[in-house]
């Protein structure tokens, strides 16, 4: 039991939600966490990638992308990388991290 009450606590540090009821709260957790981190997003280059409920991962399936970040108008060296995974039954998985 030990374990796993460590394991809840790591899940409950993180810096962002990481399963969402919806894709949308999902692909809204991705501009929030750049944000969050001082960058901002391309708002071209991610709406292209995820705001159109067609580019929806079926169940089963991730979508993965990486993300300009900016900085006082200034492209940065470093990436947003986003994996969303559809759990199915409406429920997604978000990963993501700078690098």
């Amino acid at each position: 039991m030990k374990h796993i009450k460590l394991f809840e606590e790591f899940i409950n540090e993180s810096e962002y939600q990481v399963y969402h009821n919806t894709y949308g709260t999902a692909i809204d957790a991705v501009e929030e966490y750049a944000i969050s981190r001082g960058f901002v997003l391309d708002k071209t280059e991610y709406s292209n990638s995820y705001l159109d409920a067609f580019f929806k991962p079926k169940p089963g399936k991730t979508k993965s992308d990486s993300f300009s970040l900016y900085k006082n108008d200034k492209e940065q060296k470093k990436k947003l990388h986003v994996q969303i995974y559809n759990r199915g039954n409406d429920k997604f998985e978000l990963n993501m991290y700078i690098n």
